[in-house]
């Protein structure tokens, strides 16, 4: 991908500004941890001025400093996404996925990601991750949705039985479970 004038001309003053929050090491008494927090404000800067590249350049430092930092790798995920670099992002969020085996956040992204692109096999199969890594009701009502989508009507509605086992007064969960159990019906009865 080419990067007109324009752009490069607006982004070399703040590289050269910023060198040393993204491409050095630590300031003299600086801590990593304050390093870090630095970083990411910068990425937050680049950000709003649209300059997804610094954004993900300064993440890819936080992430260097500190890979338990979870939002660097989904935040630099949906920036690649957005600008058509879907093999680079999956594979910063795999990364992300090894150097915090235990977090929820990153198998869900990815699980969105294959949702939004209509692969509910993929996208159920990393909601399910991410459950099962303690997600929150968000994460397993989107796997009862991709299971769904995906034609496993009865895997659904286990999720949304479990779902209204643990809060049983949920309006939307009681209704997808009302909704489910009579679709079954319905098949069963043909």
């Amino acid at each position: 991908m080419r990067t007109n004038f324009f752009s490069a001309s607006r982004t070399l003053p703040l590289l050269l500004a910023t060198s040393g929050l993204c491409f050095g090491g630590p300031a003299k008494g600086e801590s990593t941890a304050a390093k870090v927090d630095r970083l990411y404000r910068d990425a937050d800067k680049f950000f709003h001025d649209g300059d997804y590249y610094g954004a993900i350049r300064c993440q890819r430092q936080v992430v260097a400093l500190d890979p338990t930092f979870v939002a660097a790798y989904t935040n630099s995920a949906w920036l690649l996404w957005s600008m058509g670099r879907e093999t680079a992002a999956l594979a910063l969020l795999e990364k992300g996925c090894e150097a915090n085996p235990g977090n929820c956040d990153i198998p869900f992204d990815i699980g969105f990601y294959h949702y939004q692109g209509a692969r509910y096999g993929l996208a159920a199969t990393e909601f399910a991750r991410a459950a099962e890594l303690g997600g929150t009701d968000k994460m397993r009502r989107m796997l009862a949705h991709a299971l769904e989508k995906k034609g496993d009507l009865p895997g659904a509605l286990r999720v949304w039985e479990a779902l209204h086992g643990a809060n049983p007064q949920e309006p939307v969960v009681n209704r997808h479970r009302a909704r489910l159990q009579a679709a079954l019906a319905a098949t069963e009865g043909k």
